[in-house]
Parts: C-alpha cells; structure tokens; sequence
C-alpha cells in the first residue's frame, strides 16, 4: 500500500501522461511513431529510411505504440485509446504480407497490440493476428534468419538449441522427423505439414 504521498505523486504523473497521450494520439492517430522530428511523431508504417526489409512497417517496437494506447485504454476508458490501438494494429497487418522483415521480435509487435485486444474485446481478427505471430515465431522464423545471414549455420544460430527447443523440434519436423506440437492445439506448421 502507498503512503499518501507516494499515492499523491503516483496519480500525478498518471495525470500528466493522460494529459500528453490526449493530444498526442489524436495527431499520430493514423501513425505508427517511433521518434520526433521537430516535435512530429515520425511514421514507421509508410517510411522505410534504411531500405532493409526488417525496418519501417517491421521495425521490432512498432508494436509498442498499439500497447500504450491499450493501457490508455485500461486506465481511462476512453474508447478513443481503443479505437487508436486498432488502426494500429490493422497498420501491421502491412508487414504480415511483406513477410521477408519479420523477424524474432515478432512478439514484441502483436503482444502488446493484438493480444491485449483480444484479451479485452473478443476481437476474431486480434485472436488470428496474435496466433499467426506465435506460429511464425514457433514455425522457423528463427531458421529463416539464421539461413539469411551469411556463413552463419543453424547450429551457431541456436547453439543451446536441445531436444525439447522449439527451434529444434521445429527443425526436426521440417526434416521429417516426428515431434510434439510446440502449442497445444495446433495440428499444422505454417508450411502445412502435419505435426506429428
């Protein structure tokens, strides 16, 4: 429990960042920011400045901006904060179709957004968002990656890689060999081939 003072500063600072969020996520609305240029929230879902698959509507943090508007959302009520999150999280779905910028952080992007969605509103899309990351994370994207990198082997890109890993167990499906599902329930990897 807080003392009265803690509580006071707490609730503060609460203040203060509601106060921010209420102007800022109505002028990034249809954004997903990642830094300030002269006071303006940039947009990682149309600009791409390094040219590399994994950056602009891939970078890893873009889900981060969906995650506080949903917090937002929890604190306040405001179904603005909602409403934000969602143009958000549908602004992604962009980097499930380039698919070659995915990557391990693929977690960091549909956990805070399409997870806590559905956690909150039952949203059908959100579920399938969500369950399409982890089973790309699951399903060798990590693979994918390693195989990308020049001179570098699947066995140096997971050297703790051991029986129960999921990269491994995935592997060893992909190979041919029999496994146990890496989430319960799922019956296919991505590539289709029936999990043993």
């Amino acid at each position: 429990m807080l003392q009265s003072k803690d509580r006071n500063w707490v609730d503060s600072v609460i203040g203060k960042i509601t106060a921010k969020l209420d102007t800022v996520s109505e002028k990034s609305r249809h954004k997903i920011p990642y830094t300030t240029v002269d006071g303006t929230h940039d947009d990682k879902a149309t600009k791409n400045v390094s040219g590399f698959d994994a950056d602009g509507i891939c970078w890893w943090t873009n889900g981060f901006w969906g995650g506080m508007l949903w917090l937002m959302y929890h604190e306040t009520g405001n179904d603005k904060y909602k409403e934000i999150a969602n143009i958000s999280e549908e602004l992604l779905d962009k980097c499930f179709q380039d698919f070659y910028g995915l990557h391990h952080d693929v977690g960091f992007m549909w956990l805070p957004t399409s997870v806590a969605n559905y956690k909150v509103t039952k949203n059908p899309d959100s579920r399938k968002r969500a369950l399409h990351a982890a089973n790309l994370l699951a399903g060798g994207l990590i693979w994918r990656e390693a195989l990308s990198v020049p001179g570098m082997t699947w066995t140096k890109a997971i050297p703790e890689a051991g029986p129960s890993s999921t990269a491994c167990s995935t592997f060893r499906c992909c190979t041919g060999r029999q496994r146990r599902p890496v989430i319960p329930g799922l019956n296919r990897l991505p590539c289709g081939m029936p999990i043993q």
